[in-house]
């Protein structure tokens, strides 16, 4: 007889994720994004900029646009 596997969730394993010390949650962390292509050093910096530019927004060096004005057509009038 044939066992099956119980589905999981995202919510669930990032909740179990959130469970693990620190160090064990870096370490799957890495694990995650290599498997996906993205190698921790890729990531790393990704992660500083996204914080420059936090931060840029959060001093007033940067302003936001709404996405929707971003992604509109500028062939469309409106």
């Amino acid at each position: 007889m044939s066992e099956r596997k119980k589905m999981v969730t995202a919510e669930e394993i990032e909740e179990a994720a959130l469970e693990l010390d620190e160090g064990e949650f870096h370490s799957l962390v890495d694990r995650l994004t290599q498997k996906r292509g993205l190698s921790p050093e890729r990531l790393r910096l990704w992660v500083e900029e996204a914080k420059r530019r936090d931060d840029a927004v959060a001093d007033g060096r940067m302003g936001l646009v709404d996405a929707d004005l971003v992604l509109a057509d500028p062939d469309e009038d409106g």
